[in-house]
């Protein structure tokens, strides 16, 4: 179950960076999804979140989908601070695949992780710890 922005069709320019391919894969998934997810477009993608309400760590936990450089797409899971003040993001992982290596499967298996509060023991395999791109804000 997905709320937030619209979908790739009304032009959103998130989308617009994002394969429109990689963007149709995560956002059927999210549709599809049993638990509640929130949308919000970004810059270059969107990020999905569980609608958790004020239910920590949930609340905190965040999947950003972009395009850090053409044909790829990076899925990187993080959680925000604390602090209210703070812009401060703990990394939890991502992965950059190349756009036309990403499936439902990939999909699924980020949303399990994301919906399970970011635990170690839903980690998927593919999830790599180091990064060798800026994740963009």
């Amino acid at each position: 179950m997905l709320s937030g922005a619209p979908g790739p069709a009304e032009g959103r320019s998130g989308i617009k960076v994002l394969s429109e391919s990689v963007a149709a894969v995560f956002l059927a998934a999210a549709r599809d999804y049993p638990g509640p997810l929130l949308r919000r477009d970004t810059g270059n993608g969107f990020e999905l979140a569980p609608d958790a309400g004020s239910r920590l760590p949930l609340n905190r936990c965040f999947l950003k989908i972009c395009s850090v450089r053409p044909g790829h797409t990076l899925v990187f899971f993080y959680k925000r601070s604390l602090l209210p003040f703070r812009r401060d993001r703990f990394s939890y992982g991502g992965c950059e695949w190349p756009d036309e290596q990403i499936g439902a499967d990939q999909a699924r298996a980020s949303l399990d992780y994301l919906t399970s509060g970011l635990n170690p023991s839903a980690r998927p395999p593919w999830l790599r710890r180091a990064l060798t791109c800026t994740v963009p804000d």
